[in-house]
């Protein structure tokens, strides 16, 4: 069951992604302030993603208010959906999701 929660999830993301080209996007899943949250970034290109022992800085814009959080990286999956797999997507995509432990706030 947790594995379909986290294919929908993931469709649901790459859906929200503009463009007709390959599509790259790294999504950082956390807890911040007893919620779960979920921070997307999309890239033109491939790109390398932290490595266990790296601390992740991330600031992201939390219902109009900019937050800055430090955490580390608990575990990240890799996925490929080829053009056509995910409905209405036309591109193929690449998605990392980084799921993050350690969540502290940091001053912006």
């Amino acid at each position: 069951m947790k594995t379909y929660k986290l294919q929908k999830d993931n469709e649901t993301v790459l859906k929200g992604l503009a463009g007709d080209s390959i599509v790259y996007a790294i999504d950082f899943q956390f807890k911040f302030q007893s919620m779960d949250r979920s921070v997307v970034m999309q890239f033109n290109s491939s790109v390398d993603g932290p490595r266990r022992e790296e601390l992740i800085l991330l600031k992201f814009d939390d219902f109009g208010q900019m937050r800055r959080i430090s955490a580390s990286v608990d575990h990240i999956y890799h996925q490929f959906f080829p053009k056509g797999t995910i409905l209405n997507i036309q591109h193929d995509a690449y998605l990392m999701t980084i799921f993050l432990k350690g969540v502290t706030e940091q001053p912006v």
